[in-house]
Parts: structure tokens; C-alpha cells; sequence
């Protein structure tokens, strides 16, 4: 008899230490994550210059709405080079480089995020190295084709042709084509904005992407600028 009630006991005991624990680990609150890095980076690179223009900008919040400006401890480099910091209106900071150099494929950026780890982000965009206007016109009637020696819009990708007459008269359009290789052929009412006569174009190939980085998140962009072409639009 006191052997059962003892086992009893015990086994009462038990049941309410485990209903205790049960309950502790109820009200106990999931661990809340703490603020995220958003960084805005720009890279613009003017091929016939060798000009290169690098930008970045940081906010920290729980979400991009409320994100609020901040300073990067240790700072931000580019290509493993620091980048100036510039203090702007309104507590914001950029960091700047502007330089010469060859044009890379891959561009990468490091910061210190929010919960003091260290992040890279890199971008890559292909450069356009040769192009032109398949024999050398653009027909208002009939359009014209672009040529871009081994050229895919790949997505997030556009190229903007940037035309101007002999009155330095612009003009754009933008290729978001990702099914064409190398041969691009444009519509002739699609210049329809151009008048008959010489004209030149140089393209900006543009990429715009949403990068995650646990923890961080980054907005890119990257333009790169081409040398002018000459060419003759026709009726």
C-alpha cells in the first residue's frame, strides 16, 4: 500500500513539473530579429573614357519604409578599395569613387551589416565591346537592325539606344528582348521619333537586381556606356 502511494506521489510529482515546464515554454517569446541592412549601390562605368563611377548608400530599420539612414562602421569598399564618405542632408551618407580603370565583369561591394557581420554583395554585367548598324542605316519604313557581338538581355536587363541628330536632337528606345542573340532588329515605327539624315547612337546596357543577403538586402544598378557609332536614317 504505501509502496503504491509513493508511486503515486512520484508520478504526480512528475506530471506537474512537465505542466510547469509546458507553461514556461509557452509564454516564453520568440527571439525577435533584430534590424536589417538596406544598402542602394550604383555603379556607372563610360567605356570610351575608361570612367568609372561607383555609389552606395545605407539605411537600417525592420522594414524598408521605416528604415532610417545610417553611417557603416569600418566603412564600405569597392573592389576591396575604401570608398569616400560623403555626409548629405537629412543624416544620410554616400560612399563615392570616382576613378579610371578597365571595366570588370564582377563588382563587389563589403559593408558591416546591422548585426556586426560582415557582407558582400557582388554584381556582374558583361560589357558590350562591339556593335553596330547593319549597313550602316536605319530605314523609317522598313527599320534597321542593331548588331551586338555576343549579346543576350539577360533578365534584369535592358539596353537603351541613345540617338541624336545633326541638331543634337535625342532620341531613345530600350531593348528588353532576353529571346535575341547578337541581332537585334527594330521596327521602323519604332523610329519614327528620328527625322531622315546622318545621326549617331551609343548604347547603355542597364541591370537592375534585388539581392539578398541575409540580413541584409541590397538594391543594384549597373550602366555601362558605349563609344558612338555613326549612321544614316533614310524614308
Amino acid at each position: 500500500m504505501g509502496q503504491t502511494h509513493l508511486t503515486y506521489l512520484q508520478f504526480s510529482l512528475l506530471l506537474l513539473i512537465g505542466l510547469s515546464i509546458s507553461s514556461c515554454q509557452a509564454e516564453e517569446k520568440p527571439e525577435q530579429p533584430g534590424p536589417t541592412t538596406y544598402a542602394s549601390l550604383f555603379v556607372r562605368y563610360i567605356a570610351p573614357q575608361g570612367q568609372l563611377k561607383v555609389t552606395a548608400a545605407f539605411r537600417e530599420g525592420d522594414s524598408i519604409s521605416t528604415a532610417q539612414p545610417v553611417e557603416m562602421p569600418g566603412g564600405v569598399t569597392y573592389q576591396g578599395r575604401p570608398l569616400d564618405a560623403r555626409p548629405l542632408p537629412d543624416q544620410q551618407v554616400r560612399y563615392t569613387l570616382d576613378t579610371r580603370a578597365p571595366f570588370a565583369k564582377d563588382h563587389r561591394f563589403g559593408f558591416q551589416a546591422a548585426d556586426g557581420q560582415p557582407r558582400e554583395a557582388v554584381l556582374s554585367l558583361s560589357p558590350i565591346e562591339t556593335f553596330s548598324v547593319v549597313g550602316g542605316i536605319a530605314s523609317l519604313s522598313e527599320g534597321m537592325t542593331l548588331y551586338i557581338k555576343d549579346e543576350k538581355i539577360d533578365e534584369g536587363e535592358s539596353i537603351v539606344l541613345l540617338f541624336s541628330d545633326a541638331n543634337n536632337k535625342a532620341t531613345t528606345i530600350t531593348l528588353t528582348n532576353p529571346s535575341v542573340r547578337d541581332t537585334f532588329p527594330i521596327a521602323g515605327i519604332r523610329l519614327r521619333k528620328l527625322q531622315p539624315g546622318p545621326h549617331r547612337v551609343y548604347l547603355v546596357k542597364k541591370q537592375q537586381q534585388q539581392l539578398d543577403l541575409q540580413g541584409a538586402k541590397a538594391t543594384a544598378e549597373i550602366e555601362y556606356y558605349t563609344a558612338e557609332q555613326s549612321f544614316e536614317v533614310t524614308e
